[in-house]
């Protein structure tokens, strides 16, 4: 490849061939930057991801670091982008030095988190749009969030809300996990269990939370304990402790997922796309 000029004949990308270089000191040892957070940036990986990003227009593109083949690949995404967005192009080992790991997707884009939602405008929209919404209580694995908001994109639900400790639907791994449902769901975060559920429930939701424990109704049964056509909140606690008593007791109706006798539960992320599944076929 002529390194002497851009990369595609319609890119205006910026060659980089030193790992010290200025222009890309935001993409410098990602997974370190991940865990400190990137005031108001956030970092997001892949071709696909990075599509999704540029078509949806929600975050805003600040900059993309790509090797060489990807660049080629993505000439019509650079061209989507404002002229004034910078396009990194290096080689591949100097690009996994750069972030400090091989990054295999060959493609990284820095964005912009803009103005967080509220849980309101979420609460609000889902409702209008005559759609569920899934809560996370203290879901703090990226892999779990990722999953479930790629479960909640595949069965139509209309937006996400998350306790303040719950994984941040903006760290690059839960993203890249998601298939880049973490940047087209709506998302807000919302006030600890119990006490967000009612907010949730004053937007005209009814709260189901997804339990194995106590007095519950098996999840096949759950269209019975609903009218036709209710907005439902799919409450969803972490691995391990699953949802407080406390927030047990405030929901709606508490269902579970029949499972083989010896087994205690599942992993959130499939409970919730079987879940999922079964709340969007129920009776509008």
């Amino acid at each position: 490849m002529d390194h002497a000029r851009p990369v595609g004949a319609a890119m205006r990308c910026e060659r980089v061939t030193d790992v010290n270089d200025e222009r890309v000191s935001l993409f410098r040892d990602v997974r370190d930057a991940d865990l400190r957070g990137r005031d108001g940036l956030f970092m997001a990986e892949s071709e696909m991801v990075i599509r999704t990003l540029v078509k949806r227009g929600r975050f805003g593109v600040r900059s993309l670091l790509l090797n060489e083949t990807r660049a080629e690949a993505m000439e019509d995404v650079v061209s989507a982008l404002p002229e004034t967005t910078p396009v990194f192009v290096a080689a591949q080992p100097v690009m996994d030095v750069i972030t400090g790991f091989h990054i295999h997707r060959g493609a990284l884009a820095l964005c912009d988190r803009g103005e967080a939602m509220g849980a309101e405008a979420v609460l609000r929209s889902a409702h209008d749009d005559g759609r569920h919404v899934v809560v996370l209580d203290e879901i703090s694995n990226h892999d779990n969030v990722g999953s479930v908001f790629r479960n909640a994109r595949a069965f139509g639900f209309g937006g996400a809300l998350l306790t303040p400790t719950s994984c941040d639907p903006l760290y690059r791994k839960a993203i890249r996990v998601s298939m880049g449902a973490c940047v087209t769901t709506p998302f807000a975060t919302v006030h600890a269990l119990p006490s967000g559920m009612e907010t949730i429930s004053a937007h005209g939701f009814v709260t189901i939370a997804l339990t194995p424990h106590g007095d519950t109704i098996d999840l096949n049964a759950l269209g019975g304990a609903l009218a036709p056509g209710a907005r439902c909140a799919l409450i969803l606690g972490a691995e391990g402790p699953g949802l407080s008593p406390a927030a047990e007791a405030r929901a709606d109706v508490r269902v579970r997922i029949p499972i083989a006798e010896g087994m205690d539960s599942i992993n959130v992320a499939t409970a919730s796309g079987i879940a999922m599944y079964v709340m969007q076929s129920l009776p509008s």
